[in-house]
């Protein structure tokens, strides 16, 4: 086998044939001048050659992201409590599904009893404003009194109203139906236990509560998510983010789940390039109803972007890097193939845009090109 190959290499170096003296291909610098390598056809089917068709057509580029599986935030709430006062129980912890109305915590409160009481003070007061007002209406009415203490007292019963009107929406906050308070109920009671339910189905995803402590009704105890369905945040690099746009489908693939692909859609692109690791954040949205897809999971999500339909492509192992440049052997009929230098843009696993050097039809050497050019440098290094 290896007297095969060293007799196959001698061949072709026998082959290739610099021009010197022959004049540059169109538009490319005097080093750049095609160089030919001639092959016999039996030289060819020796070492596999293979040709291709440089075609014009849209192809699609892969672009693969690193990301992060997050809750989705318009999904996601703090739980707040009603009323403050001291955390007697808590009911669920960090993980549990809920359903709404759930109990989450019970809360041992002073903000009930006052609020009643506040509530019974300012029913009262309407009652006994309004009897004032009556009576004073009729007096007015007869020329008894003035007219402005007829006013002042109708003023005082709208302010005894409105105070009450106050104090039944904050029994209504608290949960209290406004009927069920009554002054034997409230007389001597200090305290009283209110609990907090769920608003909405969902995952626990934060907890920030323990039994004894003090809150008020700003002080966020859980963080809720439903995740049905949620957020991939991948980050793509500076030189990705023209390719990147909202609409765009995307496959997610995880480790825990190495068979399994999930669709998604990019809906939204950062404005902002991250100045720390120079990369562009990119949110992808994607359907969970299993709940396999849990935040904090590392994530590979795959972008394919349509290159323009104008574009002229070719295999990927037509193309060999040269140097600082990449060239192609086109077959030019006869056994004889021309070294071209080429520039490449986009590619893909099966086809790689190239921008310059290379028009639609021509065919190009993939199998076989790497061996082309070994020995067409090393013919050139022996003529040196």
């Amino acid at each position: 086998m290896k007297k095969i190959i060293i007799a196959l290499q001698v061949l072709i170096s026998a082959a290739c044939v610099g021009v010197p003296g022959h004049a540059a291909a169109e538009d490319q610098p005097a080093e750049d001048a095609e160089q030919l390598v001639r092959l016999s056809s039996a030289q060819a089917e020796l070492i596999g050659l293979e040709t291709a068709i440089a075609k014009k057509g849209g192809f699609a580029v892969e672009l693969w992201l690193n990301g992060e599986i997050t809750a989705d935030q318009d999904r996601t709430l703090q739980v707040l409590p009603k009323a403050g006062g001291v955390v007697a129980e808590v009911k669920k912890s960090l993980g549990d599904s809920v359903v709404a109305n759930d109990r989450l915590v019970v809360i041992e409160s002073q903000d009930i009893p006052a609020a009643s009481a506040s509530y019974l003070v300012a029913r009262s007061k309407v009652d006994l404003m309004q009897r004032q007002l009556e009576r004073h209406e009729s007096l007015w009415k007869k020329n008894v009194i003035a007219e402005e203490e007829y006013l002042v007292s109708k003023q005082a019963a709208t302010e005894a109203q409105v105070q009450l009107s106050a104090a039944m929406q904050k029994l209504a906050l608290l949960g209290i139906d406004p009927q069920t308070v009554t002054e034997s109920a409230t007389i001597g009671m200090a305290s009283a236990r209110v609990p907090v339910l769920a608003p909405v189905d969902g995952t626990i995803i934060e907890k920030k509560v323990s039994v004894g402590d003090q809150v008020t009704d700003q002080t966020p105890l859980f963080r809720l998510a439903n995740l049905e369905r949620v957020w991939v945040i991948a980050n793509a690099f500076e030189q990705d983010m023209g390719r990147v746009a909202v609409g765009q489908t995307a496959t997610v693939t995880l480790k825990a789940y190495p068979d399994r692909k999930f669709t998604g859609t990019v809906t939204w692109v950062s404005q902002v390039l991250d100045e720390r690791t120079r990369t562009l954040a990119v949110r992808i949205e994607l359907e969970n109803p299993e709940k396999l897809l849990r935040p904090g999971s590392f994530a590979r999500v795959l972008l394919r972007l349509p290159v323009q339909a104008s574009a002229v492509s070719v295999p990927p192992t037509a193309i060999q890097r040269q140097d600082t440049k990449q060239i192609v052997f086109v077959d030019a009929g006869g056994g004889v193939y021309k070294r071209r230098v080429v520039k490449t843009n986009a590619q893909s696993p099966n086809e790689i845009e190239v921008v310059e050097g290379l028009a639609p039809g021509e065919r190009v050497v993939t199998d076989g090109s790497f061996i082309l050019k070994s020995e067409l440098e090393k013919s050139s290094f022996g003529g040196e």
